[in-house]
């Protein structure tokens, strides 16, 4: 009985850290037509800073989400966005490099604590074949681009972020339950690594390094 007590104990204990650690997901209801009105009168009002898709922020650049491929076991999925024109893959912008993948929100609390050691590791890296994406999936997708972009400036994030508007890459994913969730992904576009919860620099790093070669 005193070893099922204290089973039972420690299997709570995790359970609750994890919780803490992590933010669960609300599946918002996306208003197409209201999400293109409110991107209008956005870039309208701030038309010399920002766009419907991109924008240039403290040397990185946030974009919107346009295309996903198909989901394949054990594989990072692609998928596209636009940059002024030009229409890029997460293929090739991560070819032959070991990929940090990050789902994230502006909303979330264990997401925000850890940004400050991303940027900390990408600093770190500069150099090496890795490179560090944040994928941001926000509650409210009506100004959420809008949002990301004026975050990322605030916070001084130097690696690219994405927006997810209309969760495609999130459900190609199997629709992630809780933020932060990150992929390790290595060379060759292998999963090696699934992290849900925050973590320190020294824990990503870890894992980098496991598959960087």
């Amino acid at each position: 009985m005193y070893y099922f007590k204290t089973f039972c104990f420690f299997t709570v204990l995790i359970f609750s850290i994890s919780v803490l650690s992590s933010c669960g997901q609300e599946k918002p209801k996306i208003d197409l037509q209201s999400q293109a009105l409110n991107n209008t009168s956005s870039m309208l009002a701030n038309n010399n800073t920002v766009t419907s898709t991109t924008t240039t922020v403290t040397g990185t650049k946030v974009f919107q989400i346009e295309t996903v491929g198909k989901a394949e076991k054990g594989k990072s999925i692609d998928f596209t966005w636009n940059d002024n024109g030009t229409k890029v893959s997460f293929a090739e912008y991560t070819k032959n490099k070991v990929v940090l993948l990050n789902f994230w929100g502006t909303w979330c609390g264990p997401c925000r604590r850890e940004i400050p050691d991303l940027i900390s590791l990408g600093q770190l890296m500069k150099g090496k074949d890795f490179v560090i994406i944040g994928i941001a999936l926000e509650r409210n997708p009506n100004g959420a681009l809008l949002g990301v972009e004026e975050f990322v400036k605030k916070n001084n994030i130097e690696y690219i972020n994405l927006v997810d508007l209309q969760r495609k890459l999130d459900a190609a994913y199997g629709s992630i339950e809780a933020i932060p969730t990150t992929f390790i992904i290595d060379k060759k576009g292998n999963i090696s690594e699934t992290i849900v919860g925050g973590r320190d620099k020294d824990t990503f790093l870890q894992s980098v390094n496991r598959v960087l070669k």
